[in-house]
């Protein structure tokens, strides 16, 4: 009787009630499971799915296959779950006053709500807010969950339900989002950027995290995985750090001590002091004052996709995905040590089996959510196996696992996207990282100038010589490029309609020659051509160009616009012949393009 009633579950997407599921249960059934559903790509790492609620509950966005899990962590048991819809890709989750989880569904382009204290578990409600909804706090003042979206909007959601109250719109690749009287704060993902503005959405502030000056140059913020409050108004950030200096790519980085590990043009280890290389993990508190803001790097390893504070402020959580650590340390330690070139102290090291992907707090136990297996592991010991078989893809492993150097291939392409970053490499010039979502396998030759057939070539150039990795086989080769091939673009946020379609007739117009290279389901013809810029660069595709800036291979368009205004930048009439276009056409082939 059991197993049937998985099975409809399953299949129905309802709930389960709270009594009839504990951790002891065997696996789901495979057949339990659409088919479409095994077939979806395992999503990259984001971080931030997992919370502790008021009631001692554990709830856990499971975005491998579109779960809410809810166990109770005071009898270590799974209470259920909620299923929905396939590549929905759940993500941030907040608890409100009446306690209420809200779950934004990052593919699904909603919020949907449940009850994890009913007895039977299922979608309360679901609310269509953006293309791309990331992150979620409260706002006692009006009742609301406030959504923040890659497409820069701001939503409104009244905790009781209902339609959205206030939409604003501010800078896109918005990631979290957080709220203290009157003042709201949001950041940018790629660039790392704190944007504080009031409710009726006039910014008051736009800073970005202070550089740090390294013993391998200097290295600039970007990449804002997760942010959360501190008391006394100050703010926590994990972040990445990249080098801004030109990167020689025919000599290696030392290791700073003999014999300590290995070296390549991208960095590497050094032994006792922290690790080096051009991108590396930190963590910054945000103070009032700049004077109260302190950085420190992380040793705990790459890609920082999650922090928890401690309910007294004085603790944080840290996962790190690659290598898979938890780490706590202590907020008053958190400054850079650059005379010794050590890293943030760790006041607790955590080896958590299972590839922890997130951290939550539960009194004084740090609790993280594991892929593999599939569940929460305390730092007190206990286990909660959540009754599913794990989800094993050679590529994901290979895309955020360490190569040589102390970094992955995340670290510049976070989420299977792009840093926003324009590196200057030695021979090369001014390259700015490529975005891998949309189908990268159906875009080769690789590389801007083309001069990489295959992903052999490519992870021989990248991942061997350039970061130090191990050669691959060619069954991981084959499982990376399944599954980057599996990636999806960014989801372009709506526009004016009839702007648009006055873009597409001028994109498409014979005189305006776009679409004479960009064709076809990825607007790409694969070549690689002079478009004025001095040299021959691949065509690229065009899926998801909205949030890829800066445009460009050398990023000197800070803007969609600049690309079409700025000849010295975008290659003039021999880049498309655009020359002729008015300012109104110049802003509808934009909306145009940001569509795609």
């Amino acid at each position: 009787m059991r197993r049937a009633s998985l099975v409809v579950c399953f299949l129905a997407g309802c709930g389960l009630p709270a009594s009839d599921l504990d951790s002891s249960t065997r696996p789901i059934a495979e057949q339990a499971r659409p088919d479409q559903r095994a077939l979806l790509s395992v999503p990259a790492i984001t971080g931030g799915t997992l919370i502790v609620t008021k009631s001692g509950l554990a709830v856990a966005a499971d975005p491998e296959r579109d779960l809410v899990w809810v166990a109770d962590l005071a009898n270590r048991r799974v209470r259920g779950w909620v299923t929905l819809n396939v590549g929905d890709e759940p993500g941030r989750l907040i608890e409100d006053s009446k306690g209420i989880v809200h779950v934004a569904l990052r593919r699904g382009g909603a919020v949907i709500s449940l009850d994890p204290n009913a007895g039977t578990l299922s979608v309360l409600e679901r609310r269509d807010v953006c293309a791309e909804p990331r992150g979620l706090t409260l706002d006692p003042q009006t009742a609301s969950v406030v959504v923040a979206c890659t497409g820069g909007e701001i939503v409104w959601l009244p905790e009781g339900g209902g339609a959205p109250t206030t939409r604003l719109q501010a800078d896109q690749d918005l990631r979290d989002v957080m709220i203290d009287g009157d003042k709201l704060t949001v950041t940018t993902f790629r660039n790392a950027n704190l944007i504080t503005m009031n409710r009726g959405g006039t910014v008051m502030n736009r800073g970005s995290l202070p550089a740090a000056a390294t013993r391998i140059g200097t290295l600039a913020p970007g990449v804002a995985w997760r942010t959360a409050t501190l008391p006394g108004g100050r703010t926590a950030i994990v972040h990445h750090r990249a080098k801004t200096e030109s990167i020689n790519l025919s000599t290696s980085q030392t290791p700073t001590n003999p014999g300590g590990g290995t070296s390549s043009p991208y960095g590497g280890s050094s032994g006792f002091s922290c690790p080096e290389s051009i991108v590396d993990s930190a963590i910054t508190i945000v103070g009032p004052t700049a004077a109260d803001t302190r950085q420190g790097q992380l040793s705990s390893g790459s890609l920082p996709v999650d922090i928890a504070v401690h309910e007294k402020g004085f603790q944080i959580g840290v996962v790190t995905a690659s290598p898979g650590r938890v780490a706590i340390v202590l907020a008053a330690n958190i400054t850079e040590q650059q005379s010794f070139g050590q890293c943030v102290p760790v006041e607790r090291d955590v080896m958590i089996q299972g590839e922890p992907i997130a951290v939550a707090w539960h009194g004084d136990t740090l609790y993280a959510q594991t892929r593999n297996p599939v569940g929460l592991r305390g730092t007190d010991g206990s286990v909660i196996d959540f009754p599913v078989e794990a989800r094993v893809d050679k590529g994901f492993t290979l895309f955020h696992q360490q190569a040589g150097a102390p970094l992955a291939c995340a670290s510049c392409h976070p989420e299977g996207r792009d840093d926003a970053r324009t590196w200057n490499f030695i021979p090369g010039g001014a390259r700015r990282t490529q975005s891998l979502g949309g189908g990268i396998l159906r875009t080769s030759p690789f590389h801007w100038d083309g001069t990489l057939p295959d992903l052999n070539a490519l992870m021989t150039d990248v991942f061997v010589k350039r970061m130090g990795g191990r050669t691959p086989s060619g069954e991981d080769t084959h499982a990376l490029a399944a599954w980057l091939d599996n990636l999806p673009a960014a989801k372009a946020h709506g526009g004016d309609a009839a702007a648009i379609e006055r873009g597409r007739v001028l994109f498409e117009a014979p005189a305006t020659k776009c679409a004479s290279c960009h064709l076809g389901p990825r607007f790409t013809n694969n070549t690689t051509v002079d478009v004025g810029t001095g040299e021959k660069l691949q065509v690229p595709q065009l899926l998801g160009l909205a949030y890829r800036g800066p445009w460009m291979h050398d990023g000197c368009a800070k803007t969609l616009t600049e690309r079409f205004t700025n000849t010295a930048c975008g290659g003039g009439d021999l880049h498309g012949v655009t020359s002729h276009l008015t300012p109104a056409e110049v802003d509808d082939l934009v909306a145009y393009l940001q569509a795609l």
